[in-house]
């Protein structure tokens, strides 16, 4: 048997070629090695001659947009799993072309191991969220994009979880994640137009916004917020949501980026999948 990654690299290769008869077949190859091809043009995106570079790096976007819909795809209309939420926001991350999923799962697991140090033996909500505050907030630099609040860039959880800076839904996934990587209990809530996350159990749950680096917030505060923004009264709002209504709504916070953004194509791509598995 051939080796796989050996055989990617050389159709990778053939990306510089003059020939578009070339080019395409090359293309064609890359598609059916999967994983293989990903990672053989993740090493031509990095060479050192202009045209096999810039190919690789088009190429290499395109694979990861159409993976990223298929994923997104599976994770909307699929069955409810564990890191149901995370996978469908490193989905949306494909889909804007990013590669950043091995460092910002480090990172996850990094903040999961130092959530579990921080707290007491029995720790409460309280404590819990306080620990994400100083673990996130605090020590972790999280918080939210103050600027140009709107751009693509901030719906992405990779982007976010590296350099620190994302929307309220993006945040609140982190540290949702984070308290459950360290065995606490976390959920989103569904605020309209800024998402927070409630921590503990229901009768004792502690919300806590991670746009404003983790800041506790009291649930009269919650309730002044949803007045303000004239929203139906409903016991929903300060009821964690499935984490699949959650990817849900990022996914058409996606769409409205990209149309912001110029990329109607993809954005209506984007909308169709949310508006199918609405």
């Amino acid at each position: 048997m051939g080796d796989p990654l050996r055989d990617a690299k050389a159709q990778a290769a053939k990306l510089s070629s003059p020939s578009a008869d070339t080019v395409a077949e090359a293309k064609d190859a890359l598609r059916r090695l999967g994983e293989h091809g990903i990672a053989a043009l993740e090493q031509a995106a990095e060479q050192d001659e202009v045209r096999l570079r810039a190919r690789a790096r088009q190429f290499l976007g395109e694979l990861r947009r159409d993976h990223g819909l298929a994923v997104l795809a599976g994770v909307l209309d699929g069955p409810t799993s564990d890191g149901l939420l995370i996978e469908g926001l490193f989905a949306i991350d494909e889909v804007l072309g990013h590669g950043l999923r091995e460092a910002a799962e480090g990172n996850l697991e990094r903040w999961g191991r130092e959530l579990a140090r921080e707290l007491p033996r029995r720790p409460t909500s309280h404590d819990v969220a306080e620990g994400l505050r100083a673990v996130l907030g605090l020590r972790g630099g999280l918080r939210g994009a103050e600027e140009d609040f709107h751009h693509a860039d901030h719906v992405s959880l990779g982007l976010t979880a590296t350099t620190g800076v994302g929307l309220p839904l993006t945040l609140s996934a982190i540290y949702a994640d984070v308290a459950r990587r360290a065995g606490h209990e976390a959920g989103l809530l569904p605020f309209p137009g800024h998402v927070l996350l409630g921590v503990g159990p229901a009768e004792s749950m502690v919300i806590v916004d991670p746009f404003s680096r983790g800041a506790l917030v009291s649930q009269e505060a919650s309730l002044a917020r949803l007045l303000a923004l004239a929203a139906p009264p409903s016991p929903a709002w300060l009821l964690p949501a499935e984490d699949r209504s959650m990817v849900l709504r990022h996914t058409r916070n996606l769409a409205a980026a990209l149309e912001r953004h110029g990329r109607y194509g993809l954005a209506r791509a984007v909308i169709e999948l949310a508006d199918d598995s609405a």
